[in-house]
């Protein structure tokens, strides 16, 4: 077990140049590969120095996970997925600086029959804000899906497919991969030695598509799907969803019904555009592609650049971090909210909670401001709390705050659930940040979030929007449409509540606002009273309480996870250990895998399970499971760490429903529908998902808990099995930067925090106060 209980501090080094700062880890760092944290940072660091009782305790945490679990043996690593081969295109070649990584995530499917479904399939976006196109789903993969512009609602639908193929014959392989030195895609699309080289990106309100033949002549087709009509006097082909075209053009093509085509000469190249515009015609692209490439790798790592970097042995897992941002950022619409952008569109208030979280941990302040501003804008304008909102509208112009406290009480889908996130996204924002005038200007919204929920008593209904919603029935051998916010108590609404209630208290307090603090510290007895009634005699949280029996039903992961995750209990509360180790017991298919198995009911059912699925899961729950395994130092929480990366799709974001099966996770999609009216099953690259993984990866490798308000830093490095160092450059707490070295040594590990301004850092039982510029390292005992 990795239970980080004793520390010692081995040395405190100051600014004389004596030992590591910021400037000492350099970007050689970054690559990605094992051996990239170089041993000069250890140098300098004395053997010596304050040293701590070896036996000294986290706060008094009782000693009983090691019982919880018998030993599971090493965990699996994280797939082993290789680099993708070099893009030798001469468009790379001139603009290398916009194709200097590419992500190790990518897909490679061959012959039309041998591709698996849309289920196991990544979705590979492109987006700036404006338009956004993904593309890997539907065949052949290079085909555009889901295209939005010129803004990130899709009003009366998404515009219809896009295919690009070759017009004698399928691709017989198709490579896709992502771009994380520039917001890019690339394609290599072939049958046999023939080959395009495709490389998609935005401009303005236009996707480019730059298409070259490799190997020989080709004839490129592309085919706008299902009502596209010609576009009088130029080669190209126009779609209208309600008062939103879509024009489509290739230079040189010719014109058959919905489809362009027109010959390529080996090594010659054409630009496929589509571009879109709120009424009338969009005039086309007149940006010079190489140019825009320059000048979008430049912004990207100038922005990469004030993000916290990452250097750990597996590269996938870095790729992972990274892929992670790229995507919230192409997802981010152009007045800064971050919609889905696959099946939904929309500024969705409880979904929010994942870009924000992902965006504090990577030091990205100004966007997870971004993110309340755009809310903030789009309450005033609704005139109160809403489940979604429009992603289009920005918080310019928005009107003046209703009086909140004049408003009812909340209901229907903002009744629970949402409205806690609210809370809580405001106060990891000051807490990462120390800024104070977005939560004071808040504060009556914040209030009625908290305090105005529908309770009825002391207990909280379902918000009837909950994703787990299905996962849930068929676990619990109720109808797919159960009304649970008519019929049950919810778990996960008295969770959210009681985790966000102390930090609103806290936020008020430091606000001057007592009155609103004292209200919310009188009502939380009460409301963790009826929280109790929700686990059972084994200690496990329970999903919900039948309404009409009032009869506690079975845990289930996605409710049952969070009284850790939300933060109302800690993790060395004995309730919190007691819940953790009643589902390992109860719902662990395997070491750091919880999952409830079908009703009887649903076993079999092919559009569940397939055959051979045991489980459906949410794209949140194997992150929930490594952040609840690692609050409690479980045995486990390094097989969660893998089960997690293994739940990714192609594109290294989760999707929102999976089946597990008995060889791991596989894709549940019931539906492709290529006119964009209609809906997928289920939605990928969903950015509330993706950034709750990436937070719970960051907290299982870090445990990086900012206090920007009172100037400190709570660390808990862990490294997994296999790794012997790793190292993040500028972590954010307030205005100082961090640097976080760490190092396996023989009976633990060893950390080296190097702050370029005033911070006390605190790990396991120990903190020191650092000076600006000063290093201090600490080495945390194992203490199995």
């Amino acid at each position: 077990m990795n239970r980080l209980v004793a520390v010692a501090l081995v040395g405190l080094i100051g600014c004389d140049g004596a030992g590591p700062t910021a400037d000492d880890m350099p970007d050689a760092m970054l690559d990605g590969t094992p051996d990239g944290i170089p041993d000069v940072l250890y140098d300098g660091i004395p053997d010596d120095g304050i040293s701590v009782d070896d036996g000294m305790s986290i706060d008094g945490m009782p000693d009983t996970m090691p019982d919880a679990a018998p030993d599971a043996g090493p965990p699996p690593p994280w797939p082993a997925l290789e680099s993708p081969a070099p893009f030798d295109d001469p468009l790379a070649r001139a603009h290398p600086a916009a194709f200097e990584r590419q992500s190790r995530w990518h897909q490679r499917l061959g012959p039309p029959a041998e591709r698996p479904g849309i289920g196991f399939r990544g979705a590979f976006a492109i987006g700036n804000g404006r338009v956004f196109g993904l593309s890997g789903l539907a065949d052949p993969p290079t085909t555009l899906h889901n295209i939005a512009g010129p803004t990130y609602d899709r009003g009366a639908g998404f515009f219809g497919d896009q295919t690009l193929s070759l017009a004698d014959g399928p691709f017989t392989a198709v490579t896709t991969t992502q771009g994380l030195s520039a917001p890019i895609v690339v394609h290599r699309a072939c049958r046999d030695a023939l080959c395009l080289d495709i490389v998609d990106l935005a401009d303005g309100d236009c996707i480019l598509r730059h298409v070259r033949a490799q190997g020989g002549p080709a004839r490129i087709a592309v085919t706008l799907q299902p009502d596209a009509e010609p576009l009088a006097g130029d080669d190209g082909l126009l779609e209208r969803r309600g008062e939103r075209t879509l024009v489509t053009r290739m230079p040189g093509a010719a014109l058959d019904g919905q489809t362009l085509s027109r010959p390529l000469a080996d090594g010659e190249a054409v630009i496929v555009s589509a571009c879109a515009a709120a009424n009338g015609l969009h005039p086309g692209p007149a940006a010079d592609v190489g140019a825009l490439l320059d000048e979008q790798a430049a912004d990207w790592q100038a922005e990469r650049a004030e993000r916290v970097a990452v250097a750990v042995p597996d590269p996938v897992v870095a790729d992972f971090i990274d892929g992670v941002a790229r995507n919230l950022a192409v997802q981010t619409s152009s007045v800064g909210a971050v919609s889905p952008m696959h099946r939904y569109t929309r500024l969705w208030l409880r979904d929010s909670i994942g870009p924000m979280l992902a965006w504090l941990d990577l030091g990205a302040h100004a966007r997870a401001a971004a993110v309340l501003d755009v809310l903030d804008g789009a309450i005033r304008r609704a005139g109160d709390l809403r489940n979604s909102m429009p992603a289009d509208v920005g918080p310019m112009g928005a009107p003046p705050a209703p009086d909140y406290a004049a408003l009812p009480p909340l209901a229907g889908r903002t009744g629970a659930e949402g409205p806690s996130y609210l809370v809580w996204m405001h106060w990891l924002y000051w807490k990462h940040t120390g800024e104070t005038a977005r939560a004071r200007a808040a504060l009556p919204l914040l209030r009625r979030a908290l305090l105005a929920q529908a309770f009825e008593g002391d207990r909280l209904p379902f918000s009837g929007d909950e994703t787990f919603r299905i996962a849930l029935n068929v676990a619990l051998e109720l109808p797919l449409d159960h009304p649970h916010e008519q019929a049950s108590w919810s778990a996960n609404s008295l969770a959210l509540w009681l985790g966000a209630a102390p930090k609103l208290a806290e936020l008020a307090r430091a606000l001057d606002d007592a009155p609103l603090a004292d209200a919310i510290e009188a009502r939380m007895p009460a409301v963790q009273a009826a929280a109790e009634l929700f686990f059972d005699a084994d200690g496990c949280l329970g999903a919900l309480i039948d309404r009409e029996t009032d009869t506690l039903s079975a845990p289930f992961e996605d409710a049952s996870l969070k009284p850790t995750w939300t933060g109302w209990l800690a993790g060395r509360d004995a309730r919190a250990v007691a819940n953790v180790r009643c589902l390992v017991e109860r719902l662990g298919q395997a070491p750091g895998i919880m999952q409830s198995p079908l009703a009887p009911p649903y076993v079999g059912l092919p559009v569940l399970a397939g055959g051979r699925g045991s489980g459906v899961f949410t794209g949140m729950q194997p992150a929930y499971v490594l952040a609840a395994l690692t609050a409690v130092e479980h045995p486990h929480a390094p097989h969660a760490f893998a089960a997690l990366g293994h739940a990714l799709l192609p594109d290294g974001m989760p999707q929102e429903y999976q089946v597990r099966g008995d060889e791991g996770p596989f894709g549940l999609s019931l539906l492709y529908d290529a006119t964009g009216r209609e809906v997928d099953q289920t939605p990928k690259l969903r950015p509330w998902e993706g950034g709750i993984a990436l937070h719970a990866v960051v907290e299982h490798l870090l445990g990086f808990a900012p206090d920007a308000p009172n100037g400190a830093l709570t660390l808990a490095p862990r490294l997994p099995p296999g790794w012997d160092e790793m190292a993040w450059r500028r972590l954010r707490v307030g205005p100082v930067r961090v640097d976080v070295a760490v190092q396996r040594v023989a009976d633990g590990v060893r950390a080296t925090v190097a702050a370029d301004g005033p911070l006390r850092v605190r790990i396991a039982a120990v903190e020191q106060l650092l000076a600006a510029d000063a290093s201090a390292v600490f080495e945390v005992v194992d203490a199995r």
